[in-house]
């Protein structure tokens, strides 16, 4: 089994609302933008990383209160 393989498993089992057709045409697309310079796998990640899930295939939850930011910081 390829590590793409591995990948498009994760998602799938992570996110179930989508098909494994729905996942392949988002790889299929990342890879398009990018000139096709990324690799199959490359791809995966990248969208497996946009549907919020790390590379382990947990997902990932950014947990930041108002108070943590400071104004000013988007130079």
């Amino acid at each position: 089994m390829s590590s793409t393989e591995d990948i498009v498993k994760k998602i799938l089992a992570l996110k179930p609302q989508l098909t494994r057709e729905a996942v392949e045409r988002l790889i299929t697309e990342e890879r398009a933008k990018a000139g096709n310079l990324l690799t199959e796998e490359a791809a995966a990640h990248l969208v497996a990383s946009n549907l919020g899930l790390d590379g382990t295939g947990e997902r990932i939850e950014a947990k930041v209160r108002i108070g943590d930011l400071t104004s000013g910081l988007g130079d």
